[in-house]
């Protein structure tokens, strides 16, 4: 068992109490629900078999009203699919037209203490990556 630990995990995993929040919120927003934005955002049953964010890959990330928009459905998602956190705010930073990157910032309670993950959005590939994270 304790070589498959190693397989699975990093040394510097087994520490960090956060970093399985950390990789859900991964898996949570790189993967596709099969359903549209609308419906995501107005259903309020969703369960595991909605799990993910909804294809965004038409968003302009120079209309406010998308940034609004994506910054809404990563909220949702992580209030649906990620119990361990509370009150959860996402706000949409900057973006980057060269690189085709977008930074957003989840803000939101772990336990007794206040979270803050800054992620990174490839638009090109609209891969979400989690840069760090403060408890």
């Amino acid at each position: 068992m304790e070589s498959l630990k190693k397989i699975f995990y990093l040394p510097s995993e087994k520490k960090d109490p956060f970093f399985s929040i950390a990789r859900n919120i991964y898996n949570i927003l790189n993967t596709r629900s099969s359903l549209p934005v609308s419906q995501f955002l107005e259903n309020q049953n969703l369960n595991t078999l909605h799990f993910g964010i909804p294809c965004v890959s038409h968003f302009a990330m120079d209309s406010e009203h998308d940034r609004f928009l994506l910054c809404q459905i990563v909220q949702k998602s992580l209030q649906v699919f990620e119990h361990r956190l509370s009150y959860v705010e996402v706000d949409f930073s900057v973006y980057d037209k060269l690189k085709k990157e977008a930074k957003l910032s989840i803000n939101a309670v772990y336990h007794s203490g206040n979270v803050k993950v800054n992620l990174l959005l490839k638009v090109a590939l609209w891969e979400f990556i989690i840069n760090d994270w403060k408890i």
